[in-house]
């Protein structure tokens, strides 16, 4: 990621967040879907994730203009798409009867993508940004 100067304004990664999203929604799938597994139920778990990740992706757009806070709603979007997998994943459980071992082996396996992508995505915006993690406080 370029140093950020006055003369460069800071640019967010879209593209590096929506590509660890992607690559966990499909390992998480194959995750699911894995073993004679059902891989309806691992779609809709992965789907889960999907929805959430696209949620806080847009998010995003409300981070503000420099690396510090683009960072913090990263880690803040992030905590939010776990929790929106989890609500989706109980309501596609307990309501669409989908296969529990299925739908949360491929929301687990998303979301562990997910969440790996979105972390050293914060941690190299921060560091852009002249920061490092123990200088930063809430």
């Amino acid at each position: 990621m370029p140093e950020t100067t006055p003369s460069s304004p800071f640019r967010p990664p879209y593209l590096p967040l929506a590509g660890g999203i992607a690559l966990g929604v499909v390992l998480g799938v194959l995750a699911g879907g894995a073993g004679g597994r059902d891989w309806t139920s691992a779609g809709v778990g992965a789907a889960a994730v999907a929805l959430a990740g696209a949620l806080g992706l847009a998010a995003y757009l409300f981070a503000g203009a420099n690396g510090e806070n683009f960072a913090f709603s990263v880690l803040a979007s992030s905590m939010g798409r776990m929790i929106g997998s989890l609500a989706v994943g109980l309501v596609a459980m307990f309501g669409a009867g989908v296969d529990a071992r299925s739908l949360w082996f491929a929301i687990l396996a998303a979301g562990l993508v997910a969440l790996i992508a979105e972390t050293a995505v914060a941690v190299r915006t921060l560091k852009a940004a002249g920061k490092t993690i123990g200088e930063v406080r809430a």
